[in-house]
């Protein structure tokens, strides 16, 4: 391909002038990106003292959360018969229970033989049948 001298230098002035209207957008973005970053930043006009104070006061208040949590105690986990013995008494106190429900308890299955509107009493709870054919 053979070009003439003038379009040589149509070709050459208009990737110059690509070339710095790509690196104006560039530098505009780069100044727009610098600018919103201090923005999003409220600490980025601290000074270098007041910054350590920051980083002092994080490490103290992390080192008495540390501190706090070795000697807390826990309170012991319920044992598996407090378990049980909750789990009943949420069964035995269900308001949705109506006459002939079954539930499951930690001593077996029982038949809720009371009313629905009285307050519940171990005596509305009869044992359900043994079944007359084993598993």
């Amino acid at each position: 391909m053979c070009w003439s001298a003038r379009t040589r230098e149509v070709l050459v002035m208009t990737l110059r002038t690509m070339a710095l209207l790509v690196g104006w957008s560039l530098l505009a973005l780069s100044g727009y990106c610098c600018a919103q970053g201090s923005e999003d930043f409220p600490d980025s006009g601290l000074t270098g003292e007041q910054w350590q104070q920051r980083v002092q006061d994080a490490r103290r208040r992390s080192e008495e959360f540390v501190a706090n949590a070795r000697t807390h105690k826990d309170d012991p986990p319920p044992s598996d018969k407090e378990d049980a013995q909750a789990a009943d008494q949420r069964a035995m106190h269900d308001p949705s229970l109506q006459r002939g429900d079954i539930i499951a308890t930690s001593r077996g299955f029982f038949v809720f033989v009371g009313r629905d509107s009285e307050e519940r009493q171990p005596s509305e709870f009869l044992p359900t049948p043994k079944p007359l054919y084993p598993h």
